[in-house]
């Protein structure tokens, strides 16, 4: 498919504009519908919600109408977005779900709408930064990662051996499989204190086979059939819980699902909306279900198949819910609320980490055991905001929160601090959109796209320990394969992005063979 050709600029606003009237007629109406059936929906509260709804929808417009790639991280981001900062607040109110454990406010709408108005003026810079876009005609001449077929397959191969075998090992010095999982029940993350960096190369296996998947099928047209790629993203599946899926940790099987699709997207057959969709729908039900397993024993999470009696005994033992689901792992509107209401109510009991939690995030790299008295992470800020002042003992009394981007900026540096969290998030996003649209196809890049896209949302919805954790481990030994497999050559032809800023790199008509110098 070939670029869109580029609107002038009068026609250019006029088409934005006419995104963010539908954007503010499809918020509108659905806030009505809540007004209609829900009492407590009727407060100021849903007006900078509906102003964020609007800002994120009018991106998502632009997906939905094919003006976007699959996987354009401006859109990925706006389709998230709206869960983040529309779906989520309202459902909060409307179920009347709130975090536990916290002393809450009487009333959390007037917080929940504070902080709708802090995201909204956030993401009005946000917006204003990734529009910050390059000529639409920009001619692009630059280095290509070009892969040596022979040697990427070869190495690939070897990595793919070495890091399965380092798995093996993990399970054999946690008493097998049956020991591994047993050890996820009991003991949860402690179980595998001090072997981050062992999980960094072990669980590397399935998507180094993948990029192998990949790369192979160039050359076979019988691997790039749509029941040959079903296939191989079932085995990948399957590989990826064996390496790191059940150590309890949904993200690990989540996000590498992401990253599978986009290497098929990129570099094999390009994927509709539909099916992207249908695999939404299909991993939003592995989480759901997934949550059981990290409380209960696997054949106990398992009865959760059986029908929705045995689901609701297994909701009422563990707490997993569907709202848990969508507002406490896939939102942060709460708990983002809550930190509002307390930096207003108790700020001169609160000390402000001023960047020491930054610290603490980088420090995760290092083991306990190398280094004893490494500084904690956002849990020591983030225990003594939500429940007072020198609540946090380590070992005893820790909140596991999560607070995002924004939520920990606000720990840090306080409420002014929050709009800067939107700016970084459009400096990443923009970015990452204008490293996509630089690439060649034939650029062997491509095979780690999904996971710079996939980094831009997650540094909405993480903090940054599991941001950096998250980098080094998905990028690591992947980057050991691009470096060690791929040859950095000059262009021999210009390259010209697309106005609609739609990827074009997968559709680009132009051989593989003989397109670089």
């Amino acid at each position: 498919m070939w670029p869109q050709p580029a609107l002038p600029p009068r026609s250019r606003r006029h088409h934005q504009l006419g995104y963010l009237l539908a954007a503010l007629a499809i918020c509108s109406t659905t806030v009505a519908v809540f007004w209609a059936v829900e009492p407590r929906m009727r407060h100021w509260f849903v007006v900078p919600v509906i102003l964020c709804g609007t800002l994120m929808a009018a991106d998502a417009l632009r997906w939905l109408r094919d003006e976007r790639d699959l996987f354009d991280p401006v859109s990925i981001l706006a389709i998230l977005g709206i869960h983040f900062f529309f779906v989520a607040p309202l459902l909060h109110v409307y179920w009347d779900y709130w975090m536990p454990q916290v002393v809450p406010p009487s009333d959390w709408r007037p917080w929940v709408g504070a902080m709708a108005a802090i995201n909204a003026t956030g993401l009005c810079l946000y917006r204003f930064i990734i529009s910050m876009g390059d000529s639409p005609r920009q001619q692009i001449r630059g280095k290509v990662w070009q892969v040596d077929r022979t040697r990427f397959i070869t190495i690939g191969s070897l990595l793919v051996i070495f890091t399965a075998a380092l798995q093996v090992w993990v399970y054999a010095i946690n008493g097998g499989l049956a020991g591994y999982m047993s050890a996820v029940t009991n003991d949860g993350a402690e179980a595998f204190a001090g072997m981050g960096w062992l999980f960094v190369v072990s669980e590397a296996a399935p998507i180094i086979a993948m990029m192998v998947y990949a790369i192979s099928s160039e050359r076979n047209a019988l691997l790039r059939r749509p029941t040959a790629i079903v296939v191989a993203l079932g085995v990948f599946f399957v590989l990826t819980m064996l390496c790191g899926g059940l150590r309890g940790s949904r993200s690990n099987t989540v996000w590498a699902m992401f990253w599978a699709t986009g290497i098929v997207h990129y570099r094999i057959r390009p994927l509709s909306r539909r099916t992207a969709m249908i695999g939404v729908g299909g991993l939003l039900v592995f989480m759901y279900l997934y949550g059981f397993y990290k409380n209960v024993s696997f054949e106990e999470a398992t009865r959760a198949l059986n029908g929705s009696g045995d689901r609701q005994e297994l909701e009422a033992r563990t707490g997993r819910t569907t709202e848990v689901l969508l507002l406490a792992d896939l939102a942060r509107s709460d708990v983002q609320a809550f930190e509002l209401y307390r930096l207003a109510s108790a700020s001169d009991e609160y000390d402000y980490g001023w960047g020491r939690t930054y610290l603490g995030d980088i420090s995760v790299l290092v083991p306990e055991s190398v280094w004893p008295s490494r500084p904690q992470t956002k849990v020591v800020e983030g225990t003594n905001l939500l429940f007072g002042a020198n609540s946090f003992r380590r070992g005893a009394f820790v909140a596991s929160r999560v607070y995002g981007i924004v939520g920990e900026l606000m720990l840090n540096f306080g409420v002014l601090a929050a709009p800067l969290g939107f700016a970084i998030l459009g400096w990443l996003v923009r970015a990452t959109d204008k490293a996509l649209r630089r690439w060649p196809s034939f650029d062997a890049r491509w095979l780690v796209a999904p996971v710079l896209v996939n980094f831009c949302f997650a540094v909405l919805i993480s903090d940054g320990d599991n941001l950096v954790f998250f980098a080094v481990k998905s990028l690591l030994v992947p980057s050991v394969l691009l470096l060690a497999a791929t040859r950095r050559v000059r262009t021999a032809l210009p390259w010209q992005r697309s106005s609609s800023n739609k990827s074009i790199s997968h559709h680009a008509p132009m051989s593989r063979a003989g397109a670089v110098a």
